[in-house]
């Protein structure tokens, strides 16, 4: 390849590598959009394990707890609705996938309120076999 300002040198000759060539930096400039995607799969994926050890060894009340998972449900839903929506889109059009979302709202909303009112609201405690819960370990296994 020859130089673009002067086409009688050629390109090596022309933009000399410098003597303080570090090695990284072609890995770094050749795979610039790699790189960034590794970082921010990075971000991302650390935060799991922040939340990991913040939700092993900080002690938190029961209000931020449920505070949190009720964040964490309707991003994982909303996420789910944004992706059928878009196929709905796609396949039916405006008027149908907006319809098929307001009566899929509506019937949650109706069966969420039907099972508040059944009691459903109420933290019960699991039912627990007492005969499980007198005999030693040891007997579980076979």
């Amino acid at each position: 390849m020859v130089s673009p300002v002067k086409p009688w040198i050629p390109l090596d000759l022309a933009y000399p590598e410098p003597r303080f060539f570090k090695p990284w930096r072609r890995l770094w400039c050749d795979n610039r959009a790699m790189w960034t995607a590794a970082l921010w799969g990075l971000a991302g994926g650390s935060s799991l394990v922040l939340g990991a050890l913040l939700g092993l060894y900080a002690p938190l009340r029961k209000q931020w707890v449920a505070l949190i998972m009720a964040l964490g449900a309707g991003v994982l839903v909303s996420s789910v609705a944004f992706e059928l929506m878009d196929q709905a889109f796609g396949e039916g059009g405006f008027d149908a996938a907006s319809i098929g979302l307001l009566l899929g709202a509506l019937a949650f909303f109706l069966g969420d309120l039907a099972i508040n009112r059944a009691g459903g609201n109420t933290a019960n405690a699991a039912p627990v076999n007492r005969r499980m819960v007198r005999r030693p370990p040891s007997c579980w296994v076979p």
